[in-house]
């Protein structure tokens, strides 16, 4: 797991158990689309790196 991914998951698994489903859905879409309009080339590599790891082995 790349260190982009690692400690995005880490945040995720964080917020997720101190949110409500509902609540921690739009958080991400919040995240995922300031992620992207202020640093496209991270929002790329966590992309490709979350794209990697859907791969079959």
């Amino acid at each position: 797991m790349g260190h982009l991914t690692q400690a995005f998951s880490c945040v995720v698994q964080h917020l997720r158990m101190k949110m409500t489903s509902d609540n921690f859905a739009k958080g991400g879409r919040i995240w995922m689309a300031a992620l992207r309009e202020h640093h496209p080339e991270a929002y790329q590599a966590l992309l490709r790196e979350l794209t990697e790891q859907e791969q079959p082995a």
